[in-house]
């Protein structure tokens, strides 16, 4: 089944990874962090450790968030997703406890 989600005043599909609008426009992006992560170390040839830095300490960075977020150091309140070698979500951790 397709899920629907309604934006605005049109209802939006998403099919195959699409988000496309009732009158056929493109609506957005799909794209879920991991997948980013996969793309810039396949397509962008970046080093792995790149592409983490771009997912992660570069938003937090830009964000101005504390200095504890965005990598994990002591203090820090680890909210981390761990990443097998092909980079897909194997959990999802908030505040160092497991969620997922």
């Amino acid at each position: 089944m397709t899920p629907n989600l309604l934006f605005f005043d049109r209802t939006v599909t998403l099919d195959n990874g699409k988000l496309t609008s009732t009158t056929g426009e493109l609506a957005g992006s799909a794209l879920d962090m991991a997948t980013a992560v996969r793309n810039t170390v396949t397509h962008l040839k970046q080093p792995l450790a790149q592409a983490l830095n771009m997912a992660s300490l570069y938003p937090a960075q830009y964000l101005q968030l504390p200095a504890t977020h965005g990598r994990l150091i002591p203090g820090s309140p680890a909210d981390f997703v761990q990443l097998n070698t092909q980079q897909q979500v194997i959990s999802t951790w908030i505040g160092g406890a497991r969620v997922c």
